[in-house]
């Protein structure tokens, strides 16, 4: 598995619902509110990660040189 950190402020798409890194607690457990809903949850860094294994998780990620890849769906004839 990949080396995964999550930090303040990292925002991930999990079970369709967008949440924020809110804070870092002890044994490996990070406090995350859901933005598409509101509330905090909390979860752990090792049950993030088996999610992003499962391809349950998709980080957003800003950069200037990012480009969107087209996919089977955006694609026409």
């Amino acid at each position: 598995m990949a080396r995964m950190r999550f930090t303040l402020g990292t925002r991930y798409l999990l079970q369709g619902q967008v949440y924020i890194v809110r804070q870092m607690l002890a044994d490996n457990r990070l406090l995350v509110e859901n933005q598409s809903f509101g509330g905090q949850v909390i979860v752990t860094q090792d049950d993030l990660c088996a999610a992003w294994a499962r391809d349950e998780l998709r980080f957003e990620v800003h950069g200037v040189y990012l480009c969107r890849l087209p996919t089977a769906l955006g694609k026409t004839a």
